[in-house]
């Protein structure tokens, strides 16, 4: 049976004898038909060719009807639908025989197929195995002759498969097949190849949902819902939204399906199509229910809606559903309206009095500390003692946030000793919002204060309050006060690679302050394979320029084919971190060649052309850095004052200070005011030159622009 050449063990002794199936002479034969090529191919194993024993080719094709060689060209059979039906059920009871008989002699367990929704199909339980199925497919795939039913045959029993990435995987090669043929598949196949596209977020789906209204075959109304409801299990937005159209333009869109499509799109993060959909919950005839109006509203605020917004508060103002209406207390207050939003509290009090409990004050209370309203905040703060609401952590920790808001410390702190006094101990978010309170106002000192509490209180320091902290010591222009801040980076609890966000903080602000000791200890500790989480471009481009500080140019080197080898492809910000590395190595050349490899891949902007034009510099190579200056002007990249000054600094390093005078008077001319460093780039051109009267002539150019004479010049 040609085992080797299907991928079968080899059966050793075992021989099968298939069969001679007699089928009726019929006298109104239709149009010859084409038996499904794959399978033939299954019970035939290539009998044409060399895999298949010789004494076996005999007796399979006496069974089917074939006198000659070339059984691997498909023969035509003058049968009717109905005989082809049985035949087709024979062969795949052959292939039965050899993949369970196979498993059997490696004393494996054959898996059972599901049955299809159709019933009992005899050829189920063969084809439901995987690897035989992608063996059909690859066999269609590298030029045999391939049928329509073939194709539908394989797309039928695509349902048994459990593995869904190996489904979706056989799918997609059975759909690019019938599209490189131009096979014209029935309604079935194209539902069953949509159903499965629809476990994915991917294009596949509407590509062959398009694709089958094209030829004619309109989904069922029962069948766009079950695929809708695969959508919002996979997020497949596109296919959804392609679902739903149809529903549309049959009129059968209700409002389930409105619902299925507005939990689609909160779960995806798409308040604009939420808001969308609001036409058609009007058209629809249904009144939505009190939930679907606190969702509508919070997306419409998300998507900045203010005129819809109005709308369905004035439509939705009953308080039928408390945790409906606490949703709208709370889309009011994130439209700044916080006197609807306090109305609407007050109306939930009137009606469910006995159902307001401390998580209906807290939303109220939030609402408050959000617009800035501290007076009402502390109002039904006090309010809740009165009427007996227990103050929960919570409360009292959107109380010290709203304080921390407004920049008042003090009374922060007040909260948090009322807080203690009642029994409730801080927890990490109340440190949290003191931290960012004391950060936002660059208070170093209280920042320190609050460490200490932490530390009374056993609190460990979290990612937010390291991430917070360093923040602020980057934005400081104090190095004392920043030391500050980077001081928490020495704690033994606390771990800069548990974090992307923290990481990449902390990078950042031990760059900026060239803090090269730490830089050393967490980029020599860095392993991508040990994270928790996938580095960035932008986590490796701030490790390559910690590298640029630290004089380790082969380490960069490193780090930038790490992520070439993880896939992550490198931004322009990345790419020139990269180039700068190996300009400040001296290895212009290798940047020059990063540079030409990468520039028609990214769009590289000034800062990247300005860098390498740097490093010709470093070598006095004018003839490059003018060459580079022409490509960045024809690309429409605008040249700055750090790109002015290094072409001048290249031409003058070649002693060609005629060219670097007249980049100076082009620099001039389009608005772009020389530095410090542009004068003294050309003066030392001169000085080497010997060309003293040029030297003061432009010295004296300099300091009539208002240039500070520094000692430089």
């Amino acid at each position: 049976f040609g085992s080797s050449h299907f991928g079968f063990p080899d059966v050793g002794s075992l021989r099968f004898q298939v069969l001679a199936i007699p089928y009726p002479r019929e006298t109104n034969h239709q149009a010859p038909m084409r038996l499904p090529s794959c399978l033939l191919i299954w019970t035939l194993c290539s009998c044409g060719g060399d895999a298949a024993p010789s004494g076996d080719k005999g007796p399979a094709r006496h069974a089917l009807g074939h006198e000659a060689a070339g059984v691997r060209n498909q023969a035509a059979f003058g049968v009717s639908d109905t005989v082809r039906s049985c035949l087709v059920e024979a062969l795949a009871l052959c292939v039965a025989v050899v993949v369970l008989s196979t498993r059997r002699r490696q004393g494996g367990r054959a898996t059972r197929a599901r049955p299809s929704a159709g019933g009992g199909d005899a050829g189920q339980a063969v084809l439901c195995d995987a690897s035989a199925l992608r063996r059909a497919l690859q066999a269609m795939a590298e030029g045999g002759e391939v049928s329509a039913e073939a194709v539908a045959s394989i797309i039928q029993r695509l349902s048994a498969v459990r593995e869904q990435s190996v489904q979706l995987s056989l799918a997609a090669l059975a759909d690019r097949i019938a599209v490189a043929h131009g096979l014209r598949l029935p309604t079935e196949s194209f539902e069953g190849l949509v159903f499965i596209f629809a476990s994915d977020c991917g294009a596949l789906g509407s590509q062959c949902l398009g694709r089958m209204i094209r030829e004619g075959h309109r989904p069922q109304e029962a069948f766009c819902r079950q695929v809708l409801r695969r959508c919002l299990a996979s997020q497949s937005v596109e296919l959804a939204e392609a679902m739903a159209a149809e529903l549309r333009s049959t009129a059968n869109l209700r409002m389930s399906d409105l619902k299925r499509m507005m939990k689609l799109y909160i779960r995806s993060d798409l308040p604009c199509k939420v808001c969308d959909l609001y036409p058609d919950i009007l058209q629809a005839g249904e009144e939505p229910d009190p939930v679907t109006y606190a969702h509508l509203l919070r997306c419409v605020v998300a998507a900045g809606r203010a005129d819809m917004h109005k709308e369905l508060l004035e439509r939705s103002d009953d308080t039928g559903c408390i945790k409906a209406s606490l949703m709208k207390v709370r889309s009011a207050s994130q439209a700044g309206d916080l006197p609807r939003a306090l109305r609407l509290f007050r109306l939930i009090q009137q009606k469910h009095a006995d159902l307001v409990d401390s998580m209906a004050y807290n939303i109220a209370i939030d609402a408050c500390c959000d617009n800035l309203d501290m007076d009402a905040a502390t109002q039904l703060f006090e309010e809740m003692d009165e009427r007996g609401v227990e103050r929960t952590v919570v409360t009292y920790n959107t109380m010290v946030k709203g304080y921390c808001s407004l920049g008042d410390l003090d009374s922060a702190k007040r909260v948090l000793e009322v807080m203690q006094a009642h029994g409730r101990a801080p927890n990490g978010t109340t440190f949290s919002s003191l931290m960012a309170g004391a950060t936002k106002q660059l208070n170093f000192d209280e920042a320190s204060d609050i460490l200490s509490m932490m530390d009374y209180f056993g609190m460990p320091i979290n990612a937010f309050v390291v991430s917070i902290l360093i923040q602020a010591s980057r934005r400081t222009d104090d190095a004392e006060r920043a030391a500050v801040g980077l001081a928490v980076l020495d704690r033994p609890e606390v771990n800069v690679f548990e974090d992307a966000v923290v990481f990449d903080t902390v990078l950042d602000c031990c760059i900026h302050w060239r803090d090269q000791g730490r830089l050393e200890k967490f980029a020599s500790a860095f392993d991508a394979d040990k994270l928790g989480w996938r580095p960035s471009a932008r986590t490796y481009g701030l490790l390559i320029k910690a590298c640029t500080i630290l004089g380790a140019t082969e380490r960069a080197g490193h780090l930038w084919q790490d992520m070439m080898r993880r896939g992550i492809s490198p931004g322009v910000i990345t790419l020139t971190c990269m180039i700068d590395a190996l300009v400040e190595g001296r290895q212009v050349d290798e940047a020059s060649s990063l540079f030409e490899h990468w520039k028609s891949k990214l769009r590289c902007d000034t800062i990247t052309y300005a860098t390498l034009l740097k490093g010709f510099a470093s070598v006095g190579d004018s003839t490059r850095a003018l060459a580079l200056q022409k490509e960045m002007l024809a690309h429409g990249v605008q040249m700055n004052v750090v790109a002015y000054t290094a072409l001048i600094s290249a031409c003058a390093s070649a002693g060609e200070t005629e060219v670097a005078a007249r980049v100076l008077d082009d620099m001039s001319r389009v608005g772009c005011r020389p530095s410090a460093q542009t004068y003294s780039a050309l003066i030392r051109g001169h000085c080497l030159k010997g060309e003293m009267a040029e030297a003061l002539s432009a010295f004296r150019k300099a300091v009539a622009g208002g240039l500070r004479r520094d000692s430089g010049i």
